[in-house]
């Protein structure tokens, strides 16, 4: 039951950040209502404490760490909730895709990968669950476009095309952005990383990018 996944949830692993408006003491309950709303009134409550400062604070415009553990369960609601739930949690989702985290607390941890951009994180679980959020008509259309936004490419093979210019190959997850944009290096012990971000190399329009030797062993490629 979707009570029992909320619960499985180590949630005191979130990052708090020092933050008046972010309420972590509403984030479990408010789930565990919104997946068990009957009544409009019960899924906008339980939504409304969600959006105000439990994984986003709409309000400001921010999006917190708590957002990238809400996500994978929040399609589960979608596929499963009362239509008024459901409606809400699309909402949510599309928040914590829109909204900037604070500063100093825009990387989480998942099973994907270290330092992984929130809204990333985010995109993914919604990708994931991509035919359950079509099934909800314009709203769920609206937030799969705000997905492809979110792009990242995996990349388990490079091919050198000339000096200090590589072709990388593999899978793309959403659309890479026309006219390219600049993107950022994350390198851990396990894997390398390359995200969306203002400073660092760009991606040719063909997907070849400037890769130093230290990426070669795989690449992640992300906007978030």
């Amino acid at each position: 039951m979707l009570s029992d996944a909320i619960d499985a949830v180590d949630w005191s692993a979130v990052p708090v950040p020092p933050n008046p408006r972010y309420r972590p003491e509403v984030i479990v309950g408010s789930l565990r209502e919104l997946a068990t709303a009957t009544t409009l009134d019960q899924a906008a409550d339980a939504a409304s404490r969600l959006a105000g400062g439990g994984i986003v604070h709409d309000h400001s415009g921010t999006v917190f760490p708590s957002a990238s553990w809400a996500a994978p369960l929040l399609p589960d609601v979608v596929e499963q909730g009362h239509p008024h739930a459901r409606v809400a949690a699309v909402g949510l989702l599309d928040d914590a895709l829109c909204l900037h985290p604070p500063a100093g607390y825009n990387r989480v941890v998942t099973e994907h990968g270290m330092h992984v951009p929130i809204r990333c994180a985010v995109a993914r679980s919604v990708r994931s669950r991509r035919d359950i959020v079509l099934a909800q008509g314009r709203p769920g259309k609206g937030l799969l476009a705000e997905v492809r936004l979110h792009w990242r490419f995996d990349i388990e093979e490079t091919l050198p095309v000339s000096e200090g210019v590589v072709a990388a190959f593999d899978v793309l997850e959403g659309v890479l952005p026309s006219p390219p944009v600049e993107g950022e290096d994350v390198v851990s012990t396990v894997r390398a990383a390359r995200c969306r971000s203002p400073r660092a190399p760009r991606l040719t329009a063909g997907g070849a990018a400037p890769v130093s030797a230290p990426l070669r062993p795989r690449l992640r490629r992300m906007r978030g």
